[in-house]
């Protein structure tokens, strides 16, 4: 049984990925790699894997193969960035975001991903070999990722992302990445039914601002060394929501251990 506080029916949740569902910046970890001079071997294999020399761009998909994503992810792991996915507590927030979107999708609602990144197989290779979510899960999660121009401007959110995720458009379909999808009217119809979780209090603002509401939007923190942030949204989704999110047989939850804050943002 669930209820929901909000006057609209909640349909949709949206996450962003980078230092929310991931406590690292996996786009800005992986660009290091191939843009630094001290890892040229990796940009000089993936040119060859690709065929043509390539480019991080704003505004547009990238493509990348499938034998180019399983490269770029041995480099993360060669380089042990993913090294605290084995951590007790790594293991253990894992299991909660995995507990967390099997509970949503079991309760009918839709779980999106809404990236500034321009490695969406990536976040999709994250998805299901470090939270682990079964095949039949991962089918019904939309990741939409791509970097927007000019991605630090204040002026920039994920109101596009999110525009393309409301209206179904499929996140491979390359149209409509620079200009504006929904007008604001319409975006004040299609967002009261999301709620969108963030770590850029720019994002959650732009949500906030546009339907005068704070029911639609949850501020995770961007440096997370507890992992708190999964207890943070499942808290936050149960007042909104009015769902439980039990654990999964076999995974009951345990005590956050103590961890130590360590670089993990930056290979």
């Amino acid at each position: 049984m669930r209820r929901e506080s909000t006057s609209e029916r909640i349909t949709d949740v949206v996450f962003d990925f980078d230092l929310t569902l991931c406590p690292i910046h996996l786009h800005s970890t992986m660009s290091e790699f191939l843009d630094d001079p001290r890892f040229n071997k990796h940009h000089d294999e993936i040119t060859s894997r690709e065929g043509h020399d390539w480019e991080i761009q704003e505004g547009v998909l990238q493509p990348w193969s499938s034998r180019t994503i399983e490269y770029m992810w041995n480099v993360l792991k060669q380089y042990g960035v993913l090294k605290f996915s084995e951590s007790e507590a790594g293991m253990k927030a894992a299991k909660e975001w995995r507990d967390i979107i099997m509970n949503l999708i079991d309760n009918n609602y839709r779980v999106s991903i809404a990236s500034f990144g321009s490695f969406r197989p990536l976040i999709e290779k994250y998805l299901t070999d470090i939270v682990m979510l079964p095949p039949e899960y991962m089918k019904k999660i939309t990741v939409h990722s791509w970097m927007p121009v000019n991605p630090d401007s204040q002026d920039t959110n994920k109101n596009a992302h999110l525009d393309r995720i409301m209206r179904s458009i499929p996140p491979t379909e390359e149209i409509n990445l620079t200009t504006q999808v929904l007008s604001d009217e319409q975006r004040r119809l299609f967002y009261r039914r999301l709620i969108l979780i963030d770590d850029s209090g720019k994002n959650t603002a732009a949500v906030n601002s546009l339907l005068g509401d704070e029911n639609h939007s949850i501020k995770v923190n961007s440096d997370d060394p507890g992992y708190k942030n999964p207890e943070i949204v499942r808290n936050k989704l149960t007042t909104i929501l009015g769902i439980s999110f039990n654990p999964r047989p076999g995974e009951e939850r345990l005590a956050a251990p103590e961890v130590n804050a360590d670089n993990r943002h930056r290979p």
